[in-house]
């Protein structure tokens, strides 16, 4: 039972199966108590089962039942030997700070004529790469 790999402080996208709960959403509260009973161990488990798929948590593994599947299982798990530290976050840092707001206005302001798409993401580019401290790439 190997996954998940990396530490503490870093995670990478397993299958792109992650939830969210809109913050302004009909029934937060209920969504909340989903993803709290999802994540019991027992429920996690079967899901698991189910989806054949990489855990998120740690001492909760799918259990192939045959040998087939034990191979498939082997060598998916193998992948994440391959995850690099561009896939990984650092919980602790400021990159944890999105800016979901700025890039929305810069697309408004596109689609509404005020300035070009590519005005739009390459300010919206700028923006990121300064607040990152990361250099532009193109």
């Amino acid at each position: 039972m190997p996954s998940p790999k990396g530490s503490e402080c870093q995670s990478a996208i397993i299958g792109g199966a992650a939830l969210a709960i809109p913050q302004n959403g009909k029934n937060t509260e209920l969504a909340k108590q989903f993803v709290q009973w999802l994540f019991e161990e027992e429920h996690y488990k079967e899901y698991l089962q189910l989806h054949k798929g990489l855990s998120v948590m740690n001492d909760v593994a799918y259990e192939p039942e045959t040998d087939k599947a034990k191979e498939e299982f082997a060598l998916m798990q193998a992948e994440t030997d391959f995850v690099t530290d561009t896939f990984m976050t650092d919980e602790s840092s400021s990159w944890r700070n999105y800016k979901d707001n700025e890039y929305r206005d810069a697309l408004k302001r596109a689609v509404s004529g005020e300035i070009t798409a590519k005005e739009a993401l390459d300010g919206f580019a700028k923006q990121l790469s300064e607040a990152s401290g990361w250099s532009m790439a193109y």
